[in-house]
């Protein structure tokens, strides 16, 4: 297995080109970080290739549907933004490192179905596998499209060519932003690589489990289908 793995484009030197046009990926203040491109050109476990499930490109910045999500992650997702407490929870959960949160949910769930330690190993393999692949995919697509970030996307509104987009050049984002392209999410890649591939394992979508995310302050959300999250 090590063999087979050996070279297979882990922590390369690779990084995502910066662009200057509009919709282009540049970095992001305060961070300025170019973040693990080379996932990207890793050799997948299962997939056939990297670009198997290639997403459709980022709405156009004239399009209405750019338009709408612009001023929603605007209005909701700056550091001075008003927000609900349940609102700001789920950004605070949401941008937690997912590793530890899925893997705990799921020696959770192992111990409670008091599964074997063969049985366990069947299970990691085949949520990692699956993770692993979904990450390579979603990095795949970020280095494909080099979409920029909403905080750029924000602060330089006025060369976007759409008039319902409004700059605000001192708009900085409630977490700061990561040092890799938008779309697709990271999160959700991940997230989805795992739950899928335990459903799969279960044979089934009902499953009772907590994720809960690590820092200061973890904020526990409860699930009853592993397609809740």
């Amino acid at each position: 297995m090590l063999a087979e793995r050996a070279g297979d484009g882990r922590f390369g030197t690779y990084t995502f080109p910066i662009g200057t046009d509009p919709g282009e990926w540049r970095l992001v203040p305060p961070a300025n970080a170019n973040s693990f491109a080379w996932v990207s050109l890793v050799k997948p476990f299962t997939l056939r290739r990297a670009d198997q499930y290639r997403i459709g490109p980022p709405f156009a910045l004239t399009s209405a549907a750019y338009t709408r999500e612009f001023n929603e992650v605007k209005r909701l997702g700056g550091a001075t933004s008003t927000r609900t407490p349940a609102q700001a929870r789920l950004a605070t959960w949401a941008s937690a490192n997912p590793f530890p949160m899925v893997n705990r949910a799921l020696r959770e769930i192992a111990v409670k179905r008091h599964l074997s330690t063969s049985q366990q190993a069947r299970l990691f393999v085949m949520t990692s596998m699956s993770s692993a692949d979904s990450l390579i995919a979603c990095w795949e697509n970020k280095d494909h499209w080099l979409f920029w970030r909403p905080q750029t996307a924000i602060q330089q509104a006025a060369t976007d060519g759409n008039p319902d987009t409004v700059a605000d050049p001192g708009w900085t984002s409630l977490i700061p932003t990561p040092g890799y392209p938008d779309p697709p999410s990271g999160f959700n890649c991940l997230t989805s690589g795992v739950m899928n591939a335990a459903r799969a394992y279960f044979g089934t979508n009902r499953m009772r489990f907590d994720l809960t995310s690590v820092g200061a302050t973890p904020i526990t959300r409860h699930y009853t289908r592993f397609s809740g999250v």
